[in-house]
Order: structure tokens, then sequence, then C-alpha cells
């Protein structure tokens, strides 16, 4: 289970389950189970509020760190272990007021923590026998921010992780990574599939080991033809990625198989399907396997 606090005033959330956790995964193994997964989510949020704002950049606060300015909101944030980064910024709209935005990332206490249970999880699951996969989620859906506050909070994310694991000597050889996109928030300025593409890989590259067994990403709210096409321009990029790529989609493999499973769902009733009319669990099987070849194709390509 996943502890979360309030939005509004803390970026922190940490999952919970590490008692008991290695009778557990012994006993699954012994069942025949061969990996683990473990997600810790983080959040990154920029919220607007309307009102007058002024228009002057960052300054140094007493403590000597740094608020933000309104042309270096990626580097410029004040960071607080207690409740999250936090940067307010004046945004102008020709024939508007100001409007204030303030930029919410997750907090040190909430990185440094969720890396030490990714990393604690991690090394009781090899101990075990499991291969673990590794989910660290940096959700940017949200806000009107654009894609690097959400490169600049996976980085800090996956780097903390890795620093963990490390620590733990978990066999990065034998450990797949799960990482989110980087996305620019739904509300900001949409990010193009080869601008999500390239800072992604900009990002793994950069904090990412070059030993990690593969890297397969999860949608994060990505529709099925984004989430396919934006792993498969990073699979074609030209630079070398020393892990392979692929896909470990949920919804951006299955909605359409959902939606088309539901019609049948709905027109059964409480009588249950009638001889001879439409399959609708065969239509979905259907659906399902076209969205997961074709975005297997994508990668072939």
């Amino acid at each position: 289970p996943a502890r979360h606090t309030s939005l509004a005033t803390d970026m922190r959330a940490e999952t919970l389950g590490l008692d008991g956790l290695m009778e557990r995964a012994h006993k699954y193994a012994a069942l025949g189970a061969t990996f683990a997964k473990w997600r810790a989510v983080y959040r990154v949020v920029q919220q607007a509020e309307g009102g007058m704002a002024s228009t002057s950049s960052g300054s140094s606060s007493s403590d000597g760190s740094q608020s933000c300015s309104a042309s270096g909101m990626g580097d410029n944030v004040h960071h607080d272990a207690s409740s999250g980064s936090t940067c307010s910024l004046p945004e102008q709209h020709e024939g508007d007021a100001a409007t204030t935005t303030t930029l919410l990332l997750p907090s040190q206490a909430a990185i440094t923590v969720n890396a030490q249970q990714l990393a604690e999880y991690a090394a009781v699951a090899q101990a075990a026998g499991l291969v673990p996969i590794v989910e660290p989620e940096v959700l940017c859906g949200e806000g009107v921010h654009g894609i690097e506050a959400c490169a600049q909070a996976t980085a800090q994310v996956l780097r903390a992780v890795f620093v963990e694991l490390k620590h733990k000597q978990v066999d990065l050889s034998a450990t797949i990574l799960k990482p989110n996109m980087v996305l620019s928030g739904a509300a900001g300025p949409e990010a193009t599939h080869d601008e999500v593409a390239g800072r992604t890989l900009d990002v793994l590259l950069e904090a990412v080991p070059a030993e990690v067994g593969g890297i397969a990403f999860l949608s994060g709210g990505q529709s099925e033809e984004e989430a396919c096409a934006r792993l498969a321009l990073m699979v074609r990029d030209p630079r070398h990625k020393p892990w392979p790529l692929t896909f470990s989609f949920g919804r951006a493999l299955q909605t359409s198989a959902l939606l088309e499973w539901s019609k049948g769902n709905k027109e059964a009733g409480k009588t249950g399907p009638k001889p001879g009319v439409y399959d609708y669990d065969a239509a979905a099987r259907h659906v399902f396997l076209h969205r997961v070849e074709s975005c297997a194709a994508g990668l072939a390509a």
C-alpha cells in the first residue's frame, strides 16, 4: 500500500510493505514466481493561481537557498526537506493580469526514503531468487509545467535510487528499471513525440548505470498511440544505449480492449451473453493482441 500526504502542503509519499517481505518473497519464489515489482510514487505539479503577481526574479533566502526566477525555473528551486520543493513564478499573458504559478517538486525526504525502500526491496527479492522490477514513477501529468520540470525531478529521483541500490549491493545486471517517460503537465506547453523521447533518453543516459539489465517503460497516463510512438523513437535514436528498451504498459495496451469488452458486458446485462451474438470477449482479446503486436513492431522497425 502507498501512504500519501496532502498534495497541497507536502509532496511526500512513501510505499509500505517491507515488514515480512523476505518470508513472502521466498514463499512466492517456491510457488514458481520469477520476478517482483515495487512502485514508489513522486509528484510534480505546477499550480496556477489567479491574481496579480510581480515580475521580480528570485532572490537568496536567509539560509542561502535560491527561490525561483521566471527565466530559470528548472535550476533555481527552493528545496525544503519537510514540505517539498516549491517555486512561485509570475506568468504574464498579453492583455491579462499576471498569474502566479507554484511549482511543487518531490521533497528530498520523499526521494531519499523511497530510494532506500526500493533498494531494500530489490535486495530482498534477489536474496529470494526473484528478479526485482524497480519502479520509481514520477507523476508529471498534472499542472501547467513544461517538460523540463519533469526531466529535473526524474533525473534527481533516478540518481538517488541507484545510489541506494549500489549501497545495498544489488546486482544491477539482474534488475529491471520501470521508469516514467519525461512529460509536460496536461495543462502546460505540449511536448512533441520527439521532445518526450529525446529528453527521456537524455535523463536515462545521465542517471542510469550501463550495467542495468533492462528498462521497461510504464505508460503514465499516455494514450496507446503516444506511449508506443515515443518508445519507438527512443529505440531508433542513434545514440548508444547500454540497456535494452521495451514496454511494461498497462492502460496504453489495455484501454481499447477494455472498451471493446465493456460493450458486451453492458449488452449482456444480468442474463449473460446470448448464443450466436457478437463475441465481445474474443473481440477484446483481438484488440489487445493487435495493440501489443503494433507496439512491438514499432520497436523492431
